[in-house]
């Protein structure tokens, strides 16, 4: 937890200085939501892995209805064979936990001229994942964990409805562009897996 603080204050120093020398606005937002996670390769269709998140993001406003966003945030992420388990019979389950940081571009619409915020917000770019922890069950992976790979780079697509100039809810979608497991890794003749995953979230900005 220490080390997952030490990097959100690195992260939001870096995106006030960016946003003090381009004599921008700076801002933050903390997120928490849900998470629908499933694992490319792993023979199992479906978003079935629920697990929860929580980051920190810093806002720069680079013009009116444009901003960049870095953040960092702690996912529960995974592959399951069913959403709602059976438990009378084994079930496949990987359990990955991973610190990410996104950085993205973030384009506004719908403006409320009273209050002087914009209700839509769109928004692509990529993000950072460091594998923290890592567990499977009745995978075929059960014995190789140690060999999944500890860095990922994905890409990010989502969008966010605000009530307020403080409160909103969101969706983005998330997907690995590398493999954190490749066949024939150790001789272990398994399928390359890949993430993919959504994050539902309530998010507050200062």
């Amino acid at each position: 937890m220490l080390k997952l603080l030490r990097i959100g204050s690195i992260i939001y120093l870096l995106a006030y200085c960016v946003s003090m020398t381009q004599g921008q606005t700076f801002g933050a937002s903390i997120q928490a939501g849900l998470v629908a996670s499933q694992i490319d390769g792993d023979q199992y269709a479906g978003y079935n892995k629920p697990g929860p998140f929580v980051g920190i993001t810093g806002i720069a406003k680079l013009k009116e209805k444009l901003d960049l966003e870095v953040g960092i945030s702690y996912v529960f992420r995974g592959s399951q064979s069913e959403l709602f388990p059976d438990n009378s019979f084994p079930q496949l389950k990987i359990n990955l936990q991973y610190i990410d940081v996104p950085l993205t571009i973030h384009y506004k619409d719908w403006l409320e001229p009273e209050q002087g915020f914009y209700h839509m917000d769109f928004y692509a770019g990529a993000y950072y994942g460091r594998l923290l922890s890592s567990s499977a069950e009745y995978s075929g992976y059960d014995d190789v964990v140690d060999l999944f790979k500890k860095n990922e780079i994905g890409i990010v697509v989502g969008g966010a409805y605000n009530f307020g100039a403080h409160s909103g809810i969101g969706v983005k979608w998330c997907r690995g562009l590398n493999y954190f497991f490749v066949t024939g890794t150790n001789g272990v003749n398994q399928n390359s897996l890949i993430n993919r995953f959504i994050q539902f979230y309530y998010q507050y900005k200062f």
